[in-house]
Formats: C-alpha cells, sequence, structure tokens
C-alpha cells in the first residue's frame, strides 16, 4: 500500500537526518543517505546463507549455494521494490518464484524461465500466497511488453497510487533510456522511486567487468533511487555471493574478491567510482570526489545553458553508469510513491 512506503521511507530520511554524518573510507568522504538505510533494512539475501542450502531450495541438480544466483537475483529486485522486510515472507517468495518461473514447476531439475516473468502479474500468480501477499504493499503492478522511459513514464501518468512496473530490458544498451526516466520522474517530484533490474550478467574473467565471477558468470542486481542518482550518480550493484571488496580482508564472509579489487586492472571504474559495503550483499558504488565534482558542473552548466550542454550532461552519466558492466537482458522493476 502507499502508506506502507510512506511511512517506511519518512522514518528513514528522518533516522537518517539524526545519524547521517559523512564517513570516511581511505581518504573519500562517504556520504550516508535515507535509501541506504532503506537497502540495509530489507531482505537482500545471499545464496550461501545456511538456510538456503536444503533440499527445498536445491536448483538445477544442485545446491542453492552452487546456482541459485538467478532467482535470488530476482529476489533481491523484487525486495526493493515491493519493500519485503520480513524474513518468513522473504523466504516464502523465493520458493513460490522459483516454483511459478521453472519449466513443469520443478525448479529442482530445470530452473527459472526468465521470459516468463509476466507471471507476476497474471492471475496464476494468486495461487502463490507469498508472492500476492507481497504484491499486496503496492496498489498496483503492471507488465510492459516493451519497455522505454516513454512507456514507464506513461505508466506512472495514468495512476495516482502505489505502482510496480516491470519489464524486460538489457541495461547497458538502454542506459539511456534508465537517465531519462530518472529525469522525467524528478521532474514529477518522484525522486523517491527506484528503478532496479535483475538477473543481469555480470560477465566471465574473461570480460573483465569489474563484478564477473566464473567461467560460466553470475547474475546480480542493479539499482537506483532517482534522487540519489541525480543529487550523486549513485548506483547500487546487489550481489547474492558476497564478495570482498578493495581494502577488505577474505574471510568466512567473503571467500572471494571482486575483479576490480583482486588487480589493478579497470581503472575505467576503479578511478570513477569508491565501491563499498553497506551489507554483505549491498556495494554501494559512489562517484569519487573528482568525478562527483564533474557531474556537479555539468549540471549546473545543463539547467543554465543550451542543448550542448544539456548533452554533455546526459552523455556523461550514461557514460559513468557504463563503468559498471552487465550484460542481458534482465528483469526491471519501477517502484513509484
Amino acid at each position: 500500500m502507499r502508506r506502507f512506503w510512506t511511512t517506511a521511507m519518512a522514518l528513514l530520511f528522518f533516522l537518517c537526518a539524526l545519524a547521517g554524518t559523512p564517513v570516511l573510507g581511505e581518504g573519500v568522504e562517504r556520504v550516508t543517505s535515507a535509501f541506504d538505510a532503506y537497502l540495509q533494512s530489507q531482505q537482500i539475501i545471499s545464496q550461501r546463507e545456511k538456510r538456503f542450502n536444503v533440499s527445498d531450495y536445491q536448483y538445477i541438480k544442485d545446491r542453492f549455494v552452487i546456482n541459485g544466483c538467478g532467482p535470488a537475483s530476482v529476489h533481491n529486485a523484487m525486495a526493493v521494490a515491493f519493500g519485503l522486510d520480513d524474513t518468513a515472507l522473504s523466504e516464502g517468495v523465493l520458493i513460490e518464484l522459483m516454483t511459478l518461473m521453472a519449466d513443469f514447476k520443478r525448479p529442482a531439475e530445470f530452473g527459472i524461465n526468465y521470459k516468463r516473468m509476466y507471471l507476476l502479474t497474471e492471475p496464476v500468480c494468486d495461487e502463490y500466497a507469498s508472492l500476492t501477499e507481497l504484491k499486496t504493499h503496492v496498489d498496483e503492478t503492471v507488465w510492459l511488453k516493451r519497455i522505454s522511459a516513454k512507456k514507464l513514464i506513461a505508466e506512472v501518468d495514468k495512476r495516482e497510487g502505489s505502482l510496480v512496473v516491470m519489464g524486460r530490458t538489457n541495461l547497458m544498451q538502454n542506459w539511456s533510456e534508465i537517465v531519462t526516466l530518472a529525469d522525467l520522474l524528478h521532474e514529477r517530484g518522484l525522486d523517491e522511486a527506484t528503478i532496479t533490474v535483475g538477473t543481469l550478467s555480470s560477465g566471465t574473467p574473461s570480460t573483465g567487468a569489474p563484478f564477473n565471477m566464473g567461467e560460466t558468470g553470475h547474475f546480480l542486481t542493479v539499482c537506483i533511487q532517482v534522487g540519489e542518482f541525480l543529487d550523486r550518480g549513485t548506483i547500487y550493484v546487489l550481489d547474492s555471493y558476497p564478495r570482498a571488496v578493495r581494502g577488505e580482508s577474505l574471510s568466512d564472509v567473503y571467500d572471494k574478491k571482486y575483479y576490480f579489487a583482486e588487480n589493478n586492472k579497470l581503472t575505467s571504474f576503479r578511478l570513477n567510482y569508491d565501491a563499498y559495503h553497506l551489507t554483505p550483499m549491498v556495494v554501494k558504488c559512489a562517484p569519487l570526489p573528482e568525478v562527483q565534482a564533474e557531474l556537479t558542473a555539468l549540471r549546473e552548466a545543463a539547467e543554465g545553458g543550451g542543448k550542448k550542454d544539456v548533452k554533455a550532461y546526459f552523455n556523461y552519466r550514461v557514460k559513468l553508469a557504463k563503468r559498471i558492466t552487465t550484460y542481458g537482458t534482465g528483469t526491471i522493476f519501477l517502484r513509484v510513491r
């Protein structure tokens, strides 16, 4: 319901105002935000958790810790979009999501067909108690066959209540649409809106992408909040297989390091973002001070300049976002109000 979202966000903004003093990380001032607190309060899960290492969550003929990154990625995207902070509901949503989307409804054998994500808005979804309960957190859920900033904002403009709009998109090919959508939402005073894309491939080591893992690849989730993205350029990576960032040691929590953390390659990523953990499963990618200064300067020029200045600001944001490289088509969740 709209009241659920509004009350939660109002509380988080209040707490952030009380405790949101900057912290320092490796010489970089790190500014906390209400959205940071929101992500920390939600059920962003790890596929390595013991509660999922049981037969109920077996996925494609192996343990969830081995093969569960896809379902976990969708779950984490939905947790952000719908506001999922209850442990028991989270566990129910995960198993029902796996069952609803799997071939023959047997995820232990066949896994999810992500082209079936539209089923979340179909009557068949009502047969699943946890998914149905989660959807009551908003007034409406909508599936779009084709995704663009224009189509997404049209759905927002049609409605006054809380809303989650879903569809399929290739994020790397469509960051320009995401930036356009963020601007349109901001114009409507919807800075608390979130745009989350799940089941994005992080790539393999041969791709050299910052969050890549394994020879068969890995799914993760990318998220922005409109206000935080426009103010600071912040992008969040939600990862069900937690790994160490730069400056963190290997441990029981992090048995691997991110590609950008284990070597001095990827200067295009490392020289643009300060990447650090809010929780083991949430990596906040905040532009470095000099990048933030450039963003601010370009924004100010665009606000008082002509088409050339507006285009320069737009292009810079798209280029910066693409430093967080992903591959393939994922499911987008736009949450407003």
